[in-house]
């Protein structure tokens, strides 16, 4: 039984959509990591098909020792970055996207770096949806659509 549980958990983790209720997430991925220490960013596109609102209230992963949600944009002329710390709205009948030069997550104290090719699970938490498990592909950056710079000691933190 143990040998069928851990190919299914797997296959769990791998797709590229999940959903727990009205919630869905798709298009979830992130960028290798250049090198220890760098944290890794994560993107992904939430949809709420439900008739009432939900929020994004936190986010964790076994692969990181802390996940934030980030706004990021530019401030009168200067690229500037900020953790969300009251959560994410999700409008009932609506999509939000986490992408690079905007909303995006923030994995922090990386326990390896990220490389092409691995699936990072994340437990996504809503406040009315409850807790929804994903995995961020991680693909080189050529893939993406547009591009997260890696190195974020550039950015203003406003926590």
């Amino acid at each position: 039984m143990k040998s069928l549980l851990l190919p299914l958990a797997f296959l769990l983790a791998s797709a590229s959509a999940s959903a727990a209720g009205p919630i869905s997430v798709s298009q979830s991925y992130s960028h290798p990591t250049a090198a220890p220490g760098v944290p890794g960013v994560g993107f992904l596109t939430l949809t709420n098909t439900g008739k009432k609102p939900d929020r994004l209230l936190s986010v964790s992963s076994p692969a990181a020792g802390t996940v934030e949600i980030h706004q990021s944009g530019v401030v009168n002329g200067v690229m500037q970055m900020r953790a969300i710390t009251d959560g994410l709205a999700l409008p009932a009948g609506k999509t939000v996207a986490l992408a690079p030069g905007g909303l995006h997550l923030m994995l922090f104290d990386l326990r390896t770096p990220l490389v092409e090719g691995q699936e990072v699970p994340v437990t996504l938490n809503f406040a009315n949806a409850g807790a929804v498990t994903t995995a961020l592909t991680v693909k080189p950056r050529d893939s993406a659509p547009a591009v997260e710079p890696e190195d974020h000691s550039q950015h203003h933190h406003s926590h």
